[in-house]
């Protein structure tokens, strides 16, 4: 009997210290695309609370046309590899989630560009109480711009997720 327990704890032992027995998930690190070096034309830096699509959301910041010539919402953030003072080591971005929309309150639709080292990857348009996600890999781009085209200038597009993975 005692040969018998011998045996199955040294197989539960060998099991458990086998490669793979166990898959060690890796958490994947959300860096806010705020958080790096941005230039921006209307753009909100403002935390707001907005209902869309008759749901309580929080949006980190905001875009809209502004004054007579309904200029265009513009934000162009810099992924280069290079280290700022606070981080520990350069960080390779792989992915761009990004997650927008209007609220139930808008007027009009809007529309939302996205570029990538200067290139179009994404025209959407948007409704009201709509969102929008799109996801796109960055392993290999120095920039994202994001534009946003309203047709009032009291509108704006929320930004509800722009985080970098």
């Amino acid at each position: 009997m005692k040969l018998l327990g011998s045996i199955i704890g040294i197989s539960i032992a060998s099991l458990l210290f086998t490669p793979n027995f166990f898959q060690v998930a890796s958490a994947q690190l959300k860096v806010p695309l705020l958080s790096r070096k941005c230039v921006s034309q209307n753009t909100r830096m403002k935390e707001a609370e907005v209902s869309i699509g008759r749901q309580f959301r929080v949006s980190p910041f905001s875009m809209q046309a502004s004054g007579w010539d309904h200029q265009k919402g513009r934000l162009t953030c810099d992924l280069s590899k290079a280290k700022s003072p606070s981080e520990k080591r350069s960080l390779v971005f792989k992915a761009f989630q990004l997650e927008y929309g209007l609220s139930d309150t808008a007027r009009e639709s809007a529309t939302v560009s996205v570029y990538l080292d200067g290139e179009p990857i994404s025209v959407e348009r948007v409704g009201k109480g709509q969102t929008k996600k799109l996801f796109l890999k960055v392993e290999n781009v120095k920039s994202v711009a994001i534009e946003t085209e309203t047709g009032s200038s009291q509108q704006r597009v929320f930004i509800l997720e722009a985080d970098l993975l």
